[in-house]
């Protein structure tokens, strides 16, 4: 007998036979990343391992003993569900943000927009009262991030990494390095 259980982004389908059961997970994650398949029952969860890519897809495919789901409290099977265990977007650092089109980060300073425009990317970390942070990896051989400001500059480490950083009001104003 076979059963669907719909779950976000994919679907699961279990096959009953002959005391064994074969499972099929099928999901498109919105991120890319490792995830891991689960069955839910009544009484627990039973992993199923890392799903692949396969076709535009990540799938798995299982054929367990009905006893073994039963002693883990996992039959009947109800549904299930997938977890992201790695990502591979690049969030370095937490709190900030790897971002492209710095330039639109200071509308109202031509100058600032010009100066930040010569750099493909940056890491943008946002806070609560309106302002945000710039912040760029240090390499003394290369040519200093957002030179009209230079003196805004505070070398941080992040990430165990040397980093410029700077600190701007919401409107872009550049802000003293903090103590």
């Amino acid at each position: 007998m076979e059963q669907r259980f719909p779950m976000e982004n994919g679907q699961l389908v279990c096959w009953e036979r002959n005391g064994r059961i074969e499972a099929a997970m099928e999901v498109r994650p919105p991120d890319k990343g490792l995830y891991h398949g689960y069955l839910v029952g009544p009484g627990g969860t039973w992993d199923l391992g890392t799903l692949m890519p396969e076709g535009g897809s990540l799938r798995l495919r299982r054929t367990l003993l009905a006893a073994q789901l039963r002693q883990k409290g996992c039959w009947p099977i109800l549904g299930g569900q997938v977890r992201q265990t790695y990502s591979f977007e690049q969030t370095p650092f937490q709190g900030w943000k790897e971002v492209g089109d710095l330039a639109s980060l200071f509308p109202a300073d031509p100058l600032l927009a010009r100066a930040a425009s010569q750099r493909n990317r940056g890491l943008l970390r946002r806070y609560q009262e309106g302002g945000f942070s710039l912040a760029f990896p240090w390499d003394p051989r290369s040519p200093f991030p957002l030179i009209p400001v230079f003196c805004f500059a505070q070398v941080k480490s992040l990430g165990g990494k040397a980093h410029i950083v700077f600190r701007f009001r919401e409107n872009g104003a550049p802000e003293r390095p903090d103590g």
